[in-house]
């Protein structure tokens, strides 16, 4: 087998040149969390612990359920446990987009759960109008924009699609208007569409690493113990945290810890049998 030496040409070498230097001055850091205010990982526990709830995981799910935990019950012991720093994974790293539908869009709703439809319609916007309501009852400035939501037409045979959209918006109650060529190009300084439909309900933009901090905060102010697990969180190693509950059999949770740029964690959960 012969090996035969490839050269690169001086256009693909002047390119990767140029994308170096463009790249020189990049930080490896997702954009939302690269501002002031963002939390140092908290403090490791110093031993076992006991609680009568643990949360693994410092990200939306964790945080708002150690919140919801405290204010179902305030007398609850509620333990986070989170490896890095909360956002550093999904919960920092989106589009910050919040929007009430569970069904992907009303037209989708009604072509797949024609019988269940309204009633997920409503459930979808009362957790929307709870989210915004709970921002606003802790303090939390997650820089909301309750902006709505625009659908454009890219193809002249699209407006009418767009009409029928309206109809069923309006049909659910919801604010709607649809825009002409000239106004949906002015509201995104765009010359390619040919009309849009704004629907000013269910939808919002959200920084989300803020209100991630938020939540932490909120959590805190609460009462919940937010701490990292007994082990360094970027070695490789393997530990096992007993923690007991006074409404169960002892726990054991075993976790691994990848060493990885972001450190993972995995948790498994065993009673005794």
């Amino acid at each position: 087998m012969r090996t035969v030496p490839t050269r690169r040409s001086p256009t693909s070498t002047a390119a990767s040149a140029a994308a170096k230097a463009a790249l020189a001055h990049a930080e490896p850091t997702p954009f939302w969390l690269d501002q002031d205010g963002r939390p140092e990982p908290r403090p490791s526990l110093s031993s076992d612990a006991t609680a009568d709830l643990v949360i693994v995981g410092g990200g939306f799910t964790g945080l708002w359920a150690a919140i919801q935990a405290k204010e179902d019950d305030p007398s609850r012991d509620v333990v986070l446990l989170e490896s890095g720093r909360v956002a550093d994974g999904a919960s920092g790293r989106n589009g910050g987009f919040v929007s009430a539908s569970l069904t992907h869009g009303l037209a989708n709703g009604v072509r797949h759960f024609p019988d269940e439809v309204h009633r997920l319609h409503q459930l979808g916007l009362d957790n929307h109008a709870g989210l915004l309501a709970s921002l606003d009852r802790y303090g939390i400035d997650a820089q909301v924009e309750r902006t709505g939501e625009l659908t454009f037409a890219t193809a002249p045979w699209q407006v009418a699609e767009l009409a029928m959209g309206l109809s069923l918006h309006l049909r659910f109650g919801e604010r709607a208007e649809l825009l002409d060529a000239e106004s949906a190009r002015q509201a995104v300084h765009s010359p390619t569409y040919h009309g849009a439909l704004w629907a000013h309900d269910g939808v919002a933009l959200v920084d989300p690493a803020r209100l991630a901090w938020g939540l932490l905060a909120a959590a805190a102010s609460l009462g919940v113990r937010v701490q990292s697990p007994l082990f360094p969180p970027l070695l490789l190693t393997s530990r096992t945290l007993p923690i007991s509950t006074p409404r169960s059999a002892p726990l054991t949770m075993s976790y691994t810890v990848r060493a990885a740029t972001d450190a993972a964690v995995i948790a498994s959960i065993s009673t005794p049998v």
